[in-house]
């Protein structure tokens, strides 16, 4: 539906917008190509016009067949293609049409002799190729781009030299090594951008080294991904001043500034380019030459947001709203890349305009390019069509994409990239086709900054200071250079010896513990000639593409760099310069594996600069147990004997608190023996190595997974010392498994020989805190800064001894949950049935609330018929579709053992206020059920205050639906409350639209506003959501007062937060319901497949993306809960219940898709910081009303549906509570407006 929704749109945009410009474009030369194909799409737009009118009464009948479905959107892709076509995008093997520019004198003269030059080098973050605004073709009007929206950036290539095949890498890291270096990335130690290869060794000197020993103060702004352990940042290598963020946190980051924290205000970007000016105006004044290195984070995605994410760039306003004005109008994910684009182009024209304030703009260059190409989605990958709208060039391929084609992920698409550069001398305008890569750039600036003569490793990259002239061309070593690249992939089909060797081998290493070399692993080609590690190679040589995999070699001709048969090279031509390839490849590689670098990984620094804290990160291990362990982002422990070494610096010698942060499977009567050896590996050989040993506990919830345990002391000596070899190991090691229960003592099964089934162990770091020694500062990064000055110095040994408890306390030692359960409350765990889908109400062993009271019966999930109104019970197949989707979830461990016990220490003390349409009304009665044993059941359901009037207000607040266009459709439910054993409660306030959560006149509040002035607490929660308009239902969700409502809620969080700063609004699930010609539909007894409803999930995505949008400019927290319950929805389908149980298919019925919402809140509290009160008793003392003593006014009443009455005339207790006014009631006028002030 997606993709059928890219191409409609499309199609039907960009025909109405190209073929209304008329002959204008015919009338050039050249064009009856393009008239001729202009004359066949206005034909095609004609029938696609009536088509579309067809298809809006097709949605009245059953959906079309799966045939018609394919046929349609086979007819747009041809449609929008030949519309693309006659705008000039690439066609075949035929290049784009892009505009031309003259070529003038330099804007900016040669330097006088003497004079030294400034450099600012841009490196972008995913911006492609085709990312930039002149190499879109026209749109209509022949002048602006059709596409991508990059005014500053197409200022600096006309105004400087562009180069049109420059080289990028597969993937971030890659990239930046590269640049940084000058020299081919696998040369350095890098290799991928993780399983700890994304650094390159210490042994490497940066640009920053390089122009620091050339006497250049050097700057370093935005992203690193070169090594976050210590000694490996930008500080530490070579860069007099670093401001390095918080990855892809664009709004409020919390920066560190040469390593110190410090929290910034604004959009990242700008913050970063603000700094620079500073840094920029200091050096104008002190007249010291400068070499600025900036990594913005665009275009890149958000990489650390969930996948179910509906916007996953940053799209601040007014770009976005600029985007989407385009005629024609972007699709959805181009809107979001060019708003992103936009944005950075922005950014950088304020970064050019401090440039030129600064005075210094007739001596600096300026340089941009970017580290990758772009990452498509995967419509548009396997979509030509909309793969050109985004890539109009015509290139196959994106970043580290396996392309099944060329049987590689090495494309041009991925590699090939934009190099402009402006400066002194730099003609304007001009056009260059020499073949360059990013390892040219440092050559390049040293050259022209007289750095030639600095220490460094030989630069792989070949200086093109000699092409930036009126005239220059290039030399025969430029002219006849082969170029070659790794392309490391986390596809297995792309080059699956590395990926194995990265994940499951790592290289040999020899008796000095360093890599062997050579080996075979690392070999070319393997004993029998086949391949090896020749797969992973692409090549560049003239006009020519050369894949190492399979021997196929194309020519780019005419700005083609289409890899399509109609470029490709055959026959004995293939054949003779894929043979000089192979050979000078063979001979690339061979220089590879020689040099002493490549292959290495980190050698982690402890006591560095005076810096007490450490982390050991496991990936950084250089030998592993094969087969025991796996090396991801994390260590995998896969059996018994399992081991990882990693090398160590001991800088600082003393003696070091050492902890384990780590992930663990939790497996009732399971315990893991590991032990912690750190020396040389001669000590270790000879049992001489300090040692420590430890019994890990598995850990439950996530917040215990952020959490270290402690293993103990260890005294290190300074590594290289006396008495040592000068390379220091440490050694992590399953030593053994063992199974604690009584029935197994009892078979003499005690020690396990293999893992159960279930059980996995990822440690992530090794944490090294220095306690006695001349250290004097801490890196931290587990939480605050406890007992440190706000530079983080500790001020004491008082102070440290603070931080030391700290980590004390973080460590996990309850080995089950049920420890940590008030009450004595426990549960016993059930085999086919988690706590958290239902396992609450059988799984009890003791504390536990009765289980046959009328409020236990309405949690039975058992219950068939359910008895209680507001908890509709699932079918198990229901149920266990949900299960079976989330399963495919990386948290779905986490889920299976999710307690009552978690998430009551959060809501002790305090009141969570659950606040929304239906869909939150069964949240909250799910909740309610999830923690049956933690509420006072002898209080039943309680009114948020004993106050009527205070609760009228509130109800008032709530219900301005019933005055609305809907009519007498009043709210459903009455405010309430259940309170917790110990303290705390959770309340439930009926909320269906969102104008009714916070208003701008204070004369009439909205909820959010009366809640905080009369009974809210400062450390309450506030969990909203209104993502259903209910008002001419999903047309209403796109309403410009659905924005407002939005508008209006993000500035009481603004005006609010200091005092009540625990907010989050939850999106929606995915909804069911179908929209029949913008009217509401309601529910049938029948569930809508989410494909034939009128709600599709792209519909959704968009309604969520606007409140995501809206609400993170104001900074309010965003669960996410929306793309996953796509999933769980279809499962509902497959499984439908009987129509006597429940009639709404998705969120009317648990356990499902709430308990799912549950576990998603719970951990957002963690992330979003709202931490456990602890025991306070600040609630349980309210005076409590029951609900069946508050009546609302006449004509204000419940609507039930048969159900519940039939139900309430069986049951006198649940008919108190759902007692219902007589229908005629509801004709009534309401009485005047409450004339009351919020008390």
């Amino acid at each position: 539906m997606r993709l059928q929704k890219h191409l409609a749109l499309y199609a039907s945009c960009l025909l109405l917008c190209v073929f209304t410009a008329g002959a204008a474009a015919a009338n050039k030369p050249g064009s009856s190509r393009a008239a001729e194909r202009s004359n066949a799409g206005n034909r095609q737009a004609s029938s696609s016009s009536s088509s579309s009118s067809s298809n809006v009464q097709v949605t009245k009948a059953p959906v079309q067949s799966q045939n018609a479905a394919r046929q349609q959107q086979q007819q747009q892709q041809e449609q929008l293609q030949e519309t693309l076509r006659s705008l000039g995008y690439a066609d075949g093997c035929t290049p784009p049409r892009l505009p031309t520019w003259p070529v003038t004198s330099p804007k900016v003269p040669p330097l006088p002799a003497g004079r030294r030059p400034n450099f600012v080098v841009i490196l972008a973050d995913d911006m492609g190729w085709d990312d930039i605004g002149l190499h879109h073709p026209r749109g209509p009007d022949g002048v602006t781009s059709a596409g991508a929206q990059t005014p500053n950036i197409d200022k600096l290539i006309k105004g400087g030299m562009s180069f049109t095949n420059f080289y990028a890498t597969p993937l971030c890291a890659m990239g930046r090594a590269e640049l940084l270096t000058g020299r081919d990335f696998p040369r350095t130690g890098n290799l991928y951008n993780t399983r700890g290869y994304d650094a390159f060794h210490l042994g490497e000197a940066t640009a920053g080294d390089v122009m620091q020993q050339a006497g250049y103060v050097t700057a370093h702004y935005g992203k690193w991904h070169n090594g976050q352990a210590l000694g490996y940042e930008p500080w530490w290598r070579g860069f007099n001043e670093s401001w390095l963020p918080t990855d892809y946190i664009h709004l409020d980051n919390l920066m560190r500034h040469n390593g110190r924290y410090v929290q910034t205000q604004g959009m990242m970007e700008q913050v970063l380019v603000d700094n620079m000016a500073g840094f920029l105006q200091q050096r104008g004044e002190d007249g010291k030459p400068f070499f600025v290195y900036y990594a913005p984070y665009a275009i890149h995605k958000n990489a650390k947001q969930p996948k179910s994410k509906v916007n996953p760039y940053f799209t601040p306003e007014p770009y976005l709203s600029r985007v989407q004005a385009l005629q024609p109008p972007p699709d959805e994910h181009n809107a979001q890349v060019w708003a992103m684009l936009l944005y950075i182009d922005d950014v950088l024209g304020r970064l050019f305009e401090a440039v030129a304030a600064s005075g210094l703009a007739d001596s600096t260059y300026i340089l941009l390019t970017a580290d990758n190409g772009p990452a498509l989605p995967r419509e548009f990958i396997s979509n030509e069509a909309l793969r050109l709208t985004r890539m109009p060039s015509g290139m196959v391929g994106d970043k580290n994409i396996f392309n099944e084609n060329l049987g590689s992920s090495g494309t041009e698409g991925a590699l090939r990239n934009h190099l402009a550069i402006s400066g002194p001398g730099v003609p304007s305008g001009a056009v260059d086709d020499t073949l360059l890569s990013l390892a040219d750039v440092l050559p390049t600036i040293a050259e022209l900054g007289n750095a030639r003569d600095t220490r460094h490793m030989p630069w792989s990259g070949i200086s093109f200071a000699n092409l930036l002239k009126p005239g220059g061309k290039a030399t025969k070593e430029q002219q006849e250079r082969f170029m070659f690249t790794l392309v490391a992939s986390g596809d297995k089909r792309q080059c699956p010896q590395l990926v194995q060797m990265m994940r499951e081998m790592l290289p040999d290493v020899g008796p000095n513990r360093e890599v062997l070399r050579p080996q075979p692993m690392l070999a070319y080609t393997n004993k029998t000639g086949g391949n090896n590690l020749k797969d992973c190679i692409v090549g560049r040589w003239k006009e020519y593409k050369w894949y190492g995999c399979s021997g196929r070699v194309f020519r780019f001709a005419n700005g083609s760099h289409i890899e399509l048969p109609c470029n490709e090279v055959t026959g004995a031509q293939q054949r003779t310069i894929a043979a000089a390839f192979d050979k000078q490849a063979r001979q690339w590689w061979a220089s590879v594996v020689a040099e002493p670098h490549s292959f290495t990984k980190q050698t982690f620094q402890l006591g560095l600069g005076g810096w007490r804290a450490s982390n050991v990160e496991a990936s950084g291990a250089f030998e592993i147990s094969r087969g025991k362990v796996l090396i991801t982002k994390p260590a995998n422990f896969t059996a018994v004997g399992g081991n990882i070494c990693i090398k160590v610096n001991v800088v600082t010698p003393g003696r070091y608190l050492v902890a384990a942060m780590y992930k663990s499977a939790f497996i009732r009567g399971l315990e893991a023996d590991f032990s912690l050896t750190v020396g040389s590996h001669s000590q270790m050989q000879s049992s001489a190595a300090a040692k420590k040993s430890a019994t890990l506990p598995a850990l439950r919830s996530e917040e215990d997974r952020k959490r270290s345990y402690v293993l103990g002391y260890l005294d290190l000596p300074r590594s290289g010392s006396s008495g040592s070899s000068s390379s220091t190991e440490v050694c992590f090691k399953l030593e053994r498994l063992r199974n604690t229960t009584a029935a197994a003592a009892t078979q003499g099964i005690s020690t396990l020989s293999t893992p159960p089934a279930g059980w996995y162990f990822y440690l992530a770091n090794l944490r090294f805190v220095l306690q006695e020694g001349n250290a004097s500062r801490s890196s931290l990064d587990l939480g605050e800064d406890l007992g440190a000055d706000e530079e983080g110095v500790f001020g004491s040994e008082d102070a440290f001894e603070d931080f030391e408890d700290a980590i004390l306390a973080l460590s996990y030692t309850v080995t089950d949950a049920e420890e940590s359960c008030p009450q004595g409350i426990s549960y016993r765990a059930e085999k086919d049935r988690a706590l958290l889908f239902g396992g609450v109400y059988s799984a009890c062993a003791s504390g536990c609330q009765p289980r046959n009271d009328e409020w236990s019966q309405g949690c039975n999930p058992s219950s068939q018929p359910n008895p209680f109104r507001g908890y509709a019970v699932c079918h198990p197949s229901q149920t266990a579709a949900v299960e079976q989707g989330l399963s495919k979830l990386p948290a779905f461990a986490d889920m299976q053992d999710f307690s009552p016990c978690q998430l009551y220490s959060y809501l002790q003390g305090r009141t969570l206020w659950v606040m929304g349409d239906s869909l939150m009304r069964n949240y909250y009665y799910a909740l309610r059920c999830f923690m049956l044993d933690f509420w006072d059941h002898a209080k039943g359901e309680c009114a948020p205050s004993s106050n009527e009037r205070i609760l009228r207000s509130i109800y008032k607040s709530a219900d301005t639906n019933i005055t609305s266009s809907m009519g007498s459709r009043a709210i459903t439910d009455v405010p309430r409350c259940v309170h917790l054993i110990g303290g705390g409660r959770i309340c439930w306030v009926q909320s269906v639209r969102g104008e009714e959560f916070a208003t701008p006149n204070p004369q009439d509040p909205g909820i959010l506003q009366r809640l905080q002035h009369t009974v809210a607490d400062k450390d309450d929660i506030f969990l909203l959501n209104f993502g259903r308009w209910h008002y001419t239902n999903c047309r209403g969700l796109e309403a410009e007062g659905y924005r407002q409502a939005l508008k209006e809620v993000g500035e009481l969080y603004q005006k609010t937060r200091s005092e009540f700063p625990n907010w989050l609004f939850k999106t929606s699930t995915h909804d069911h319901t179908a929209c029949r010609e913008g009217k509401r539909h309601e529910v049938t007894d029948q569930c809508i497949p989410a494909v034939e409803g009128g709600y599709p999930a792209s519909l959704g995505q968009r309604i969520n993306s606007i409140a995501e949008s809206i609400l993170g400019s104001y900074s309010v927290p965003i669960l996410d809960t929306y793309q996953p319950t796509i999933a769980m929805h279809e499962g509902h389908i497959l499984y439908p219940p009987p129509r006597s149980t429940v009639r709404d298919c998705l969120h009317y019925c648990s356990p499902g898709i709430p308990e799912f919402e549950m576990f998603m809140m719970a951990r957002a509290f963690v992330t979003n910081g709202i931490k456990p009160l602890g025991k306070r008793d600040s609630t349980s003392s309210l005076q409590c009303l029951p609900v069946t003593e508050f009546r609302p006014p006449a004509g204000w009443s419940y609507y039930l549906d048969m159900i519940s009455r039939n139900q309430s005339a069986a049951s006198p207790a649940m008919a108190g509570v759902h007692a219902a006014i007589d229908v005629q009631q509801q004709q009534q006028l309401l009485e005047p407006e409450l004339q009351e002030q919020v008390l």
